[in-house]
């Protein structure tokens, strides 16, 4: 059998794990996988659809980040259109399609984790 890869996880720092985890829960919708350990977490885990984020404990000055992940999405328009309402979209990064074909629109974590979602312009939706 050929081996393949199914997914990736991106590990982003964080300043406080517990306060991203919950971030990450409350602001974009995903599940908390694990936190660990539980009394003053290092990491911990998101998962929505299938994309799951690792986060460890980093202190990272979040104006000076330089982390970044690629999200590839369907229903983009939907997803900005939700995200929108959270508030979390940064202010270069709304909804656009770019030159490469691809809608995308960014957010920026807590910590400055630079995360851009993107669909192929064409998709139908």
């Amino acid at each position: 059998m050929k081996p393949t890869i199914n997914s990736i996880a991106p590990n982003l720092p964080a300043n406080d794990v517990l306060k991203a985890v919950e971030w990450y829960e409350q602001k974009l919708g995903f599940t908390r996988i694990f936190i660990h350990p539980e009394e003053s977490p290092t990491c911990g885990a998101v998962v929505r659809d299938g994309a799951e984020i690792q986060l460890f404990q980093m202190k990272i000055d979040p104006k000076k980040s330089d982390w970044m992940s690629h999200l590839r999405v369907t229903g983009i328009e939907q997803l900005y259109e939700e995200y929108s309402k959270e508030d979390v979209i940064h202010p270069n990064g709304k909804l656009q399609v770019k030159p490469w074909g691809d809608k995308e629109f960014t957010v920026i974590d807590l910590d400055g984790a630079c995360l851009t979602f993107s669909e192929p312009a064409n998709a139908t939706i």
